[in-house]
């Protein structure tokens, strides 16, 4: 139960974080030569490096949603979503990645059967 339940998050989680990381991140670099569609290679060690991005940005997000649920005022709101968005941008950087390459490697994920079957493998072993 509890393993068909984590791959059901794993996977409903790829998709929502692979948007709202890229609309959150893409704040804070600059414009990507990287087309969609077009293959990119990366390196077990660059998606391990994500993967240990996603998971503390999952948590950032968890916080976050968490936070602004009390919130009422617009102007706390954007606040709290700054202050993520900072956090979020902060944990890929810790990893090694910069934005960019943390962006192409998420939509790659979200485009890629075998590198999201991989992206994955990696986040359970991070678990």
């Amino acid at each position: 139960m509890y393993k068909k339940s984590f791959y059901a998050i794993v996977a409903l989680s790829l998709c929502f974080f692979a948007f709202m990381t890229v609309s959150a991140i893409a704040q804070e670099a600059y414009q990507s030569p990287y087309t969609p569609g077009q293959a990119m290679d990366i390196s077990n060690s660059d998606l391990n490096k994500a993967a240990e991005a996603y998971i503390k940005i999952s948590e950032i997000n968890q916080d976050f949603q968490k936070a602004v649920q009390d919130v009422e005022s617009p102007e706390e709101r954007q606040s709290l979503q700054v202050s993520a968005n900072e956090k979020m941008l902060e944990a890929v950087e810790k990893t090694g990645l910069d934005a960019q390459s943390y962006n192409m490697i998420v939509q790659q994920v979200g485009a890629n059967e075998d590198l999201r079957q991989q992206f994955t493998a990696k986040l359970r072993d991070l678990q």
